[in-house]
């Protein structure tokens, strides 16, 4: 009887034989729009940066002060530890500036 793994390794042989093997490519660059991979330049069509604003001087100067002052890292659900005014407050923010009148609901 062939163990558990060898039976694991023997499929995932058979998926690189067959070029079906998945695997993460390493992407670089401050764009999440217009990556590095492999050191070609991309196009990303499934990045959620919809205003090409992650990457922008403002935007990363503000969000490394707020983690130099509030600490950065992940915590349980904000139902079990809470949330911080620091991290939600943006959203209210942003709501009206895109939305006059709008409602956040976080």
């Amino acid at each position: 009887m062939r163990s558990f793994a060898t039976l694991l390794e023997a499929e995932l042989d058979a998926l690189a034989a067959a070029d079906r093997r998945r695997a993460c490519p390493e992407a670089s660059g401050a764009s999440r729009v217009h990556p590095e991979l492999r050191g070609q330049p991309m196009l990303s069509f499934c990045s959620n940066d919809y205003l090409g604003l992650a990457s922008h001087p403002a935007l990363a100067a503000a969000a490394a002060e707020a983690a130099t002052r509030e600490g950065y890292g992940a915590s349980a659900s904000r139902l079990v530890s809470g949330r911080l005014l620091t991290w939600y407050g943006p959203s209210l923010g942003e709501a009206a500036w895109v939305l006059p009148g709008a409602l956040a609901v976080g």
